[in-house]
């Protein structure tokens, strides 16, 4: 019984000592394996999240560019047609999504409708086996300051690689702030028949007449048909429409009417020159006459302006005809 429990004890240890052999051999091959596929994994969720914040960084490179080329495909839309839009809010969508005007293709806008933009977002994700689904939920088109307009764009991301494993599924708010600079004035494009088209500029100066009542600035000023924040004025975006409502953001200039005749558009003389109020014959308060400001500038403004173009140290006239 001895011999025999001993010659038991001895298998065991040896049969004991071939599992253990046994399974020593498949945690080595097996191990690997699952380090492997560990390694696969984290590699995955990081190339996703890389791919991810591409999409993101991405997504409002794109939204700056179309929104500009937007607003000046819209711009030659009223300049061709000599009307203006009806709804700015509503045409600004279309263009930006499909790069149309009223359902019509806008060369402009060929590879930069944000639904062209998407769809290559999707085509390169599928080459990494990656599911791209972006909707755009929210456009919103508005003014923060006088000289520029935000495009603020929210989008749905649901991203997914092929076997479903790692998502992000997350709502991206894109804000793309465009410089108004350059961009041309619809009221101008509509009332000189896109004869005269005038762009966004102000004057390079820190003041219209200086403190010994120099002028020159103020003439610069006229003769160039720069522009002054003014919030008796429309904004930019309200001169799409034709909407001579005042603004916390308006600008305006002042029409050069010698140009005007060049362009064989009839003039007046005596009317209000501040641009929207002229091209509109609107009744207003003049100031003209003023010192420093020659005749054939026909400079005139209303009498509330006194104080925006630094008129109120020289002589007038409230006498106009």
């Amino acid at each position: 019984m001895k011999a025999l429990g001993r010659k038991g004890f001895t298998y065991l240890v040896s049969a004991s000592l071939i599992l253990l052999v046994v399974l020593f051999s498949f945690l080595a091959v097996q191990e690997p394996k699952h380090i492997e596929r560990q390694e696969m994994y984290e590699t995955r969720i990081r190339t996703m999240s890389e791919f991810v914040n591409s999409v993101n960084r991405d997504l409002e490179r794109a939204s700056f560019i179309s929104s500009f080329r937007t607003l000046m495909a819209l711009e030659d839309d009223i300049g061709a047609r000599g009307e203006f839009i009806a709804d700015i809010d509503e045409s600004f969508r279309e263009t930006f999504m499909y790069g149309t005007i009223q359902g019509s293709s806008v060369p402009l806008m060929n590879d930069t409708s944000i639904i062209e933009y998407l769809e290559r977002v999707n085509t390169i994700g599928n080459t990494m086996g990656i599911r791209v689904d972006l909707n755009v939920t929210s456009i919103d088109l508005y003014h923060t300051d006088p000289w520029h307009v935000e495009v603020s764009i929210l989008t749905h991301v649901n991203i997914s690689d092929m076997y479903g494993s790692v998502y992000w599924d997350y709502e991206e708010q894109t804000s793309a702030k465009l410089p108004i600079k350059n961009l041309r004035d619809p009221l101008y494009a509509v009332h000189t028949y896109n004869r005269l088209p005038n762009t966004i500029r102000r004057i390079n100066a820190s003041y219209l007449v200086s403190p010994g009542n120099d002028t020159s600035n103020l003439q610069e000023h006229i003769e160039g048909s720069f522009y002054l924040a003014s919030p008796y004025a429309p904004s930019f975006l309200m001169r799409f429409e034709g909407n001579n409502s005042p603004s916390e953001h308006g600008i305006e200039s002042i029409v050069n009417i010698a140009l005007l005749s060049d362009q064989e558009i009839s003039v007046d003389q005596n009317r209000v020159k501040v641009d929207y109020i002229y091209f509109n014959d609107l009744a207003s308060d003049k100031i003209c006459d003023v010192n420093g400001i020659p005749s054939e500038s026909y400079f005139v403004i209303p009498s509330n302006r006194a104080s925006l173009y630094e008129v109120t140290g020289l002589s007038y006239s409230a006498s106009c005809p």
